[in-house]
């Protein structure tokens, strides 16, 4: 469940993006378990390339690489 508030959360999902080229971008994602401070996941550096499929964005292709080769593959509970 998504909350307003960071002290009701349990979980912190952190997404960073580097631009690389005009049309390439790397992205990577941690999740955190906020009351243990331990890392859940933390996916290594994924490229995203503009392309018709992701609205013309590496950004959001790389981002989609990683919630179905990542998040999906490790936590199969989620329905994308």
């Amino acid at each position: 469940m998504v909350v307003v508030s960071p002290d009701e959360a349990d979980f912190t999902v952190g997404l960073r993006v580097v631009r690389k080229f005009a049309d390439i971008r790397r992205a990577k994602v941690t999740i955190k378990h906020i009351p243990t401070g331990d890392i859940v996941l933390e996916t290594d550096w994924i490229k995203g390339t503009v392309n018709i499929y992701h609205g013309y964005s590496g950004t959001r292709h790389a981002i989609d690489k990683i919630v179905k080769r990542e998040i999906l593959k490790r936590y199969p509970a989620i329905r994308w």
